[in-house]
């Protein structure tokens, strides 16, 4: 995601703030500044704000009900606060997933600070409300949930092991019953409506 925030960011100054883990993917790209940092810290996110006084904030690694609400709180002047959550957050497979009329899933305290992968979309819509609850309280904070999102640097390879099976194959042999719709997004398509 940050690829294509930062493709398509035209005249934007853009600054990462990750823990420094992993190379930096744009190491030696004057566009794009870094700050090092514990994203679960609000001390550190404090200093990341002091240290870029961002104009948006883009939220793609926000896990925890705990960590939206410290973000939102950091970054409670800000022009806005973008929360990127999931479509795992909707608590009913319906199609199309409707904003007010879909429900989100229930998330109990245990779920909320649970890292297992049965409990993300319980902590996403969690978090989700606490997005509600800032912009309840003058916030400038939204949240975008993109269902399956494909595009460069997928690391779950969902699109790329389909199409290879059709393209390697007469048939293909798909789960369920016939009837599953799933929504499909461009990464960049995601970028661009962060932007906007």
């Amino acid at each position: 995601m940050y690829e294509a925030l930062v493709i398509g960011a035209h005249d934007y100054e853009v600054t990462v703030f990750n823990r420094g883990r992993h190379g930096n993917p744009f190491a030696g790209d004057d566009r794009v500044g870094h700050v090092t940092g514990d994203r679960t810290s609000g001390a550190a996110l404090a200093e990341a704000r002091a240290a870029v006084e961002p104009e948006l904030v883009v939220d793609t690694v926000a896990y925890y009900p705990g960590e939206v609400r410290m973000a939102t709180r950091v970054f409670e002047d800000v022009g806005a606060y973008v929360f990127v959550s999931s479509g795992g957050a909707y608590g009913r497979e319906e199609i199309p997933k409707r904003e007010g009329e879909t429900p989100l899933e229930p998330c109990t305290d245990e779920q909320a600070v649970d890292d297992g992968a049965e409990t993300y979309g319980n902590r996403k819509a969690e978090a989700d409300r606490a997005v509600f609850e800032a912009a309840a309280e003058g916030v400038n904070a939204m949240s975008v949930r993109p269902t399956i999102v494909y595009g460069p640097c997928d690391y779950t390879g969902r699109l790329a092991y389909w199409v290879d099976r059709v393209r390697e194959h007469d048939r293909v042999l798909v789960p369920g019953d016939g009837t599953n719709i799933h929504h499909l997004v461009s990464v960049e398509n995601v970028a661009r409506a962060i932007r906007t």
